[in-house]
């Protein structure tokens, strides 16, 4: 009997191991002997469609076992070898993928073109074009992908909002607010609300900038819009406004650096020396090794009369950037008005 049991374990293992290499050869179909009938293919009298075929499966079973070269190589000779518009595409759109993963723009930049070339009409290249030509800072090349898609399809949001991007990191704020307000109608809304903000703000337009900022926290109350609205009022010296809106920044998030620093700075513009100086703490609790706010307390402990205390910030500011470094002489001039610092930065 005992035989007989191990006699059956055995056959249901047999039976589990075949059922198992089964299964591993349909859900892996990238195995030696596929590649070798891909190979064969590709090496044989087969026509040219056969080929780009063979050589475009070779080129994605390397891709999947990461080994970019020779996929690279596959997916070059897949070209070589298309005639069809679809199978030119696809091997380009690897091609430019690859490239672009790699860090040489140029080159993914040349093969997105020639797709777009073939298929003038595929947004879907054209934003890839475009994105292409952002990243390596062919700004113009970019705005004139964008305007192509838009002219396409004038309701594009992704293409309204990217070539709003461009536009406003070239200073062409007025065109850059046509195409974020133009994406705002259409759907987008709390990112661009912010950009398009800003827009007015450099145009000179802040009424507008404060209007459109207070409008989006009402609805979406988060850090980077009360950030922006606080640096509005701060650069129309408003700073007890800018303090407030600085402060909201903090409630969301209580950590953030850059809300405590300028709720600090805001505060003390605004002759309000406790509450600049407990922001200003909490900011060195987390990063005691901020300069400016060694510098900003320093200030706001000497305008309080706490003259000792406003001297160790004063030497600690000094020890972190070094006598001869550009902060440290940009703070001897800004605090010629506190002298119990300024000494201590003589010594």
């Amino acid at each position: 009997m005992k035989i007989f049991n191990c006699i059956f374990l055995i056959i249901v293992f047999a039976i589990l191991n075949a059922a198992a290499r089964q299964q591993a050869m349909i859900a892996a179909p990238s195995s030696d002997s596929e590649l070798e009938r891909l190979y064969a293919v590709s090496v044989g009298r087969a026509s040219d469609a056969r080929k780009a075929d063979a050589f475009y499966s070779l080129g994605e079973i390397y891709m999947e076992r990461s080994r970019t070269q020779e996929a690279l190589n596959y997916y070059l000779s897949s070209y070589n070898h298309s005639r069809s518009r679809k199978r030119k595409l696809r091997a380009l759109e690897r091609l430019s993928d690859i490239y672009y993963s790699g860090g040489s723009l140029g080159k993914a930049i040349e093969f997105a073109k020639e797709a777009a070339a073939i298929s003038p009409r595929e947004t879907k290249i054209a934003k890839k074009l475009s994105g292409y030509y952002v990243k390596a800072d062919l700004r113009i090349q970019a705005v004139e992908e964008y305007k192509k898609i838009l002219e396409r399809d004038p309701d594009d949001i992704e293409a309204l909002v990217g070539a709003a991007g461009v536009l406003e990191s070239l200073g062409l704020y007025a065109d850059a607010i046509e195409h974020y307000k133009k994406a705002i109608v259409r759907g987008a809304y709390r990112d661009v609300t912010l950009r398009v903000a800003y827009c007015y703000e450099i145009f000179s337009e802040r009424a507008v900038a404060e209007a459109l900022l207070k409008e989006y926290l009402a609805v979406h109350p988060d850090y980077g819009g009360f950030i922006q609205l606080g640096k509005l009022y701060y650069s129309s010296r408003e700073y007890a406004r800018a303090a407030e809106a600085f402060s909201s920044a903090v409630k969301i998030n209580p950590r953030g650096r850059e809300a405590l620093l300028l709720s600090g700075i805001a505060y003390y513009k605004s002759s309000m020396p406790d509450e600049a100086a407990e922001m200003l703490k909490i900011l060195l609790m987390e990063t005691p090794d901020s300069a400016a706010a060694h510098f900003f307390l320093g200030l706001v402990l000497d305008s309080s009369n706490e003259k000792s205390a406003a001297a160790q910030y004063g030497a600690a500011l000094r020890g972190l950037t070094g006598e001869d470094s550009l902060l440290a002489v940009v703070t001897l001039r800004m605090m010629k008005s506190s002298p119990t610092v300024l000494r201590t930065h003589s010594r």
